[in-house]
């Protein structure tokens, strides 16, 4: 299984990396412009396939180089797609560079013939009567071990010479399915049941959208478990195509799982510095699972100088992975090694500048909050100062009024965003070489504007905005302009995608995120980009909107109030024995004190014993080996008083290791009924827990109902993950996607899911409540079962505990621990709210401290009573429930948190855990109640659906959270806050929160509760 997923993802990189390392472009007529810059591949699309301007058409150009075996191409049609096999083909480093193709007309395929002449191929051509004469049969045979590309084009039916030809072919490397749409479906499918017995290699679907097309072979193969999709995306139709249906054209690549890695051809080895296939010189440590290369500093530096004089060639793309401090491409066609490429460990960066080192005064005039607008940013966001050109300025202040006015359509400001972006976007040398330049001032590697040298990124941005949005302002329908036919939108699309790119490649896990128009004063929304474009791709033509949230508040639930009744009080409760059993301290730990306590106060209204004692106990894995949990390991020591390793060496530990891998933390395969027979062995085997009169549980969810089928015992469960955490799913590693996602062919988990069902239902014994009601609405979506729901209480924190009061002359701040810091993005916003904060020190005294230095969860520690002397915490929350913010908000910490589109742009390169894993039982009615599913791919999820989901998080469940829209609302905010009289309101709110969620937790508990003999 692992060498499957190395091979899965080597492809994936490979595709990616050689189709990038050509051109960007991605649409399907060329121009001169895209011309020129795909030159790489000379093979033109001359009649609106999918070529070389397309990711599509360069990715199975890069296929046919990087595979081994024959190709087979259906059908050649006009010989576009033909063409850019054949001379993927022909830089093959492995001899085999033979092509297949069939095609019903003979007169299209004599054209294909023609046309392939002239890239000094071996062609040779059948049909119904010379195909008996077995010419072709030692054409194959002397092809096999040639050097030069070959094709073998056939005119007729697949279902009538496949048996034929396939015997002198081999097991197919790669097979191309483009069906014509008009094709019969019954004749299709049996050309498929042919080619799928030949068991290709790989499978390159074009057209997976389309009625009639091969989209199904997709669904089936992915269905079948024998392939996994290592690419997927989409293009345009062309612009001489006016029916909806087809404007747009899905792709995908499948790739065999037994299937071997691709093979770069030794004179061109990939723009990435260490070759998947050969691990070179380097020592193993420094690299990671993929091979990439980790190094920082002068070491990197010196290592690509190295590289370069051995014959390793500049590159023309950037592939930035999510964490700071990593090489992994160099430039073909810029003339140094950019900072983005060598980056300086955080330790090591520059000083953010000040009023003194930065004597330009550049201002937040785009600001919601009316007194941010005062406060200084960088001047390099804005454009303006004596290192960049004065129009930018000028440009600058007509958008903003512009923003102001609604962004109306205005033809002469089009025109000057048009000229303003000459010369710029269409050359990615500039384009590059700028954003580099962006990224290495924005971390502070460099603090003079004059490094940037004048680009200005957000105007860029800007400017493509105020295009796209003119375009798609006009009539949807095709116009005239000197002489040439164009559709408006289409072009508005492509506005709109390139004001997009400009900010933001986050559309896979190597994605690059740096969206921060919102501090700026340019007016220009990220909302407002996505969601045009984004309206754009599901319906040309559709009129431009300005983004507006149509989602109404939620009224505040801080619990899901329960309906059973508690049980009676039974005399011969004196002494009652909790074990707690999870992954999870915090979560586990304050379940069982949820339940302590509830049980003290249930019996007390019952009129039983004051005397009553309780015994604690924890089984479980709560030091994790992972070195992004060392925080758990320590709060462990503090909370529990168990400092020692070893100590998590329990039966439910080693139990958990064979579900959740300690050191990586990924699902590992398992049968849920071996693992639901070894938990009851260690159930009957384990005094703590034979003698238990309760067992707590809370995280994983998956830990606690194989629980719940394992044992009779009285089961509180106190739900902290998502009911999938735990589960292997297959088929979810694509490049493109964070969502894992349980389609209906993976039957181990939906029949989890309809165990969890019956639990749900019918287990007497069990007591179940999920931990914030977004849980709540996902399961009920999921199982179709309503649960209740209560919030964490942090039970182990002492309430009201904050004591920072802001009487030094300086708010002291502090940025809690989250995963969002770990990511590019998370590590760029840092960087610029110091640089926000230095700039403004003197007017607005605000010291703000980072929990974690750098990789945030590996460096700085700070127990409990440390946190609570901070004036206020920030939140950048990693998750929808977060027990970081039940932390803080029981201490009484005044607590700042960004607005909902301030996280919807955070979790793009962050996603939310809760989000990520989706699956519902097929045997439910249609969900009528909520317009999304609540979970989705976070890389390409609209506003729209984050925001409906965003209303059932905790923070909306619970008052007096203060909520900031930019980093400089976000300093006046704080200074304006009321300290005391914030803290005062959140603790009178959770007073009256605990007792409620305690009533109900008592009644849940109670009603499982019996005596033991």
């Amino acid at each position: 299984m692992a060498s499957e997923r190395k091979t899965s993802k080597a492809w994936q990189v490979a595709l990616q990396l050689c189709a990038a390392e050509v051109c960007h472009e991605n649409h399907v007529e060329e121009d001169e412009k895209s011309a020129v810059l795909c030159n790489k591949i000379p093979v033109p699309s001359l009649f609106g396939g999918a070529g070389r301007t397309t990711v599509f058409g360069r990715m199975l150009w890069c296929a046919a180089m990087l595979g081994t075996g024959p190709v087979i191409d259906l059908y050649s049609g006009i010989g576009d797609s033909t063409a850019l096999l054949v001379d993927g083909l022909a830089h093959r480093s492995s001899k085999d560079r033979r092509l297949v193709s069939f095609e019903r007309s003979f007169e299209r395929l004599s054209f294909v013939a023609a046309r392939l002449q002239g890239q000094d191929a071996a062609i040779h051509t059948v049909d119904a009567q010379t195909i008996q004469q077995g010419y072709w049969l030692s054409f194959l045979h002397k092809q096999m071990d040639s050097s030069q590309a070959s094709a073998l084009l056939v005119a007729g039916s697949t279902a009538e010479y496949l048996d034929v030809v396939s015997k002198g072919l081999g097991e197919p490397g790669l097979l191309l399915l483009d069906p014509d749409v008009e094709l019969p479906r019954e004749e299709f499918a049996r050309d498929w049941r042919k080619l799928e017995a030949l068991k290709p290699r790989a499978v390159a679907i074009y057209n997976t959208n389309l009625p009639g097309g091969a989209g199904w072979v997709l669904n089936r193969l992915l269905a079948l478990g024998t392939y996994v999709e290592a690419a997927a995306g989409s293009n345009d139709g062309g612009q001489g195509e006016l029916d909806e249906l087809f404007q747009v054209r899905a792709w995908s690549f499948l790739i065999r799982v037994d299937s071997e890695g691709p093979q770069w051809p030794l004179h061109n080895p990939p723009s990435l510095l260490v070759d998947l296939q050969s691990p070179g010189d380097l020592p193993e440590a420094q690299r990671d699972e993929s091979g990439t290369v980790r190094m920082v500093g002068s070491e990197a530096k010196e290592w690509i100088q190295e590289n370069l004089k051995q014959g390793w060639q500049w590159q023309n793309t950037t592939f930035r992975a999510v964490r700071g401090g990593e090489v992994l491409r160099i430039h073909r066609t810029v003339g140094e090694i950019v900072p983005v490429e060598v980056q300086r460990p955080t330790e090591d960066l520059l000083t953010p500048p000040t009023t003194e080192t930065n004597p330009h005064r550049c201002l937040a005039e785009a600001d919601p909050l009316i007194e941010a607008r005062a406060l200084r940013i960088p001047c390099f966001l804005n454009c303006e100062g004596p290192d960049f050109d004065h129009r930018w300025g000028e440009f600058r202040r007509k958008v903003l009024q512009n923003a102001m006015e609604g962004h109306p359509a205005v033809e002469e400001l089009t025109v000057e965003a048009t000229l303003m972006n000459k010369g710029i976007v269409e050359s990615d040398e500039i384009l590059i070489h700028g954003r580099s330049r962006f990224i290495s001032r924005l971390r502070h590697e460099y603090t003079h504007d004059g490094h940037l040298e004048g680009f200005c990124l957000f105007g860029i941005t800007a400017a493509a905005f105020l295009k796209g949005r003119y375009m798609l302002g006009m009539e949807p329908k095709e116009l005239e302009s000197h002489g040439r036919r164009f559709f408006p939108h289409q072009l508005g699309l492509a506005e709109m995608e390139t004001a997009y790119t400009m900010v933001t490649d986050s559309d896979s896990k190597g994605g690059i995120e740096f969206s921060f128009l919102e501090n700026s004063g340019w007016g220009v929304a990220l909302e407002d980009i996505v969601s045009n474009l984004e309206r754009q791709k599901s319906q040309l033509g559709a009129p431009f909107q300005l983004y507006q949230p149509k989602w109404a508040s939620l009224q505040m639930r801080a619990t899901g109030l329960s309906t059973r009744q508690a049980g009676k009080f039974h005399p011969s409760w004196e002494q009652l024995r909790i074990c707690g059993l999870g992954d999870h301290l915090t979560a586990t730990f304050d379940a069982v004190l949820m339940a302590e306590n509830s049980l003290r106060l249930g019996l007390g209204s019952l009129g039983g014993e004051q005397t009553l004692k309780i015994h604690l106990e924890f089984l479980g894995r709560y030091c994790p080996k992972h070195a992004g949990q060392g925080h758990q390991c320590r709060q462990r020591c503090e909370l529990l008083g168990s400092c020692h390793e070893d100590e998590d060496t329990d039966p439910v530990a080693r139990f958990l290791d064979g579900v959740i891998h300690p050191q990586t933390l990924e699902e590992l395969p398992f049968d849920l009924d071996e693992r639901r027979e070894r938990l009851r062995e260690i159930i009957l085997g384990d005094t703590r827990l034979r003698s238990a009169d309760l067992l707590v549980c809370s995280h994983p969810t998956l830990l606690c109902m194989v629980l719940a089928e394992a044992s009779e015992k009285p089961l509180f469960v106190h739900a902290s993950s998502t009911l999938l955490y735990g589960l292997q799913c297959l088929r979810c590693a694509a490049v493109s996607s964070n969502l894992r996602y349980f389609d209906h062919s993976q039957g181990s988990a939906h029949s989890y899911l309809q165990r969890i069902r019956s639990l749900l239902v019918t287990k007497p014994q069990m007591s179940f409540l999920a931990e914030g009601r977004f849980l709540a609405e996902q399961i009920q979506y999921q199982v179709g079962v309503q649960v209740s729901w209560v919030p964490p209480l942090a039970m182990y924190i002492n309430e009201g505990s904050w004591y920072g009061q802001g009487q030094q002359g300086v708010t002291q701040v502090v940025v809690l621990r989250s995963r969002f810091f770990v990511s590019l993005m998370g590590e760029l916003l840092r960087s610029l709210l110091r640089e926000i904060v230095a700039l403004n020190y003197q007017k607005y005294p605000l010291e703000v401290v980072f929990l974690g230095k750098d990789k945030q969860f590996e460096e700085q520690w700070l127990s409990l009573q440390q946190l609570a002397g901070f004036d206020a915490a920030i939140l950048w929350p990693n998750d929808l429930h977060q027990r970081t913010f039940h932390e803080v908000y029981r201490m009484g910490m005044p607590l700042l948190m960004p607005d909902a589109d301030g996280l919807y742009r955070a979790q793009k390169m962050s996603n939310w855990g809760y989000s990520s894993y989706g699956a519902r039982l097929v045997t439910l009615e249609e969900d009528r109640k909520h317009p999304f599913p609540p979970w989705w791919n976070s890389f390409n999820a609209t506003p729209e659906i984050v925001s409906y989901w965003e209303r059932f998080a905790d923070w909306q469940q619970m008052p007096h959270v203060q909520r900031f829209s930019s980093l400089p609302g976000l300093v006046v905010q704080t200074l304006q806050l009321d300290l005391r009289k914030t803290s005062f309101d959140m603790l009178t709110f959770h007073r009256q929160l605990c007792k409620d969620a305690l009533d109900l937790v008592s009644h849940e508990i109670l009603s499982v509760m019996r005596p033991t003999n």
